[in-house]
């Protein structure tokens, strides 16, 4: 299978480290989506800087948070800070980044990592997809129905084809995040929360 190029938009569901439940999709040179899985027992975050980092994406768009509320880095003078959640995180009903505590860590430092080579990255959560960018026959199906039967007709809606069948809500999850990326670099995404803070588009 091919590897993404440097000019692909890739989604990523960042999952536990060795748990196999990480997966990225991407638009490859056919003209198709394609799909990846870190293999279970595997080192998910070994197994994305092999895959990535030689040759950085043009954006990543990742499930996973991406910062900290902004108590852990500038108290603010008068509010009472929030030592749980960013805005976005409550604006989009997404958990704590610090309830997420060590896979947070990784995800900043992926990102940081893919940032340095040049590589726009991003944060989404697929829940806010769904449910903001889905028609309502599909919304309420997202985690509630067979993944297959519910991807074939998510990948409907997409722009283009998906060469190997999403078989798991993993898979699901990386190809919003990867339609988050087509919609941003297409001038169709939006975004929760506060800039200097940390958002989450869609």
């Amino acid at each position: 299978m091919p590897a993404p190029a440097p000019k692909s938009l890739c989604g990523l569901d960042f999952g536990a480290r060795t748990a196999g439940t990480t997966v990225l999709a991407w638009d490859g040179r056919d003209g198709r989506l394609h799909l990846r899985a870190c293999p279970r027992q595997t080192d998910a975050d070994a197994w994305l800087h092999k895959l990535l980092l030689p040759h950085p994406p043009r954006l990543l768009v990742i499930d996973a948070p991406l910062s900290l509320p902004r108590a852990y880095v500038q108290l603010p003078e008068k509010s009472e800070p929030d030592f749980f959640f960013r805005v976005a995180d409550r604006q989009a009903g997404a958990m704590s980044p610090l309830f997420l505590g060590g896979l947070t860590a990784r995800a900043i430092a992926f990102a940081y990592h893919l940032r340095q080579q040049g590589c726009t990255v991003l944060e989404t959560f697929p829940r806010l997809v769904a449910t903001r960018r889905l028609p309502e026959s599909l919304q309420s199906r997202y985690r509630n129905d067979n993944p297959e039967v519910f991807a074939h007709d998510l990948l409907a809606l997409l722009p283009l084809p998906c060469a190997e069948p999403p078989t798991s809500w993993h898979d699901v999850d990386a190809l919003l995040a990867w339609w988050t990326a087509w919609r941003y670099v297409h001038h169709q995404a939006a975004a929760l929360g506060d800039p200097e803070e940390g958002q989450i588009w869609y």
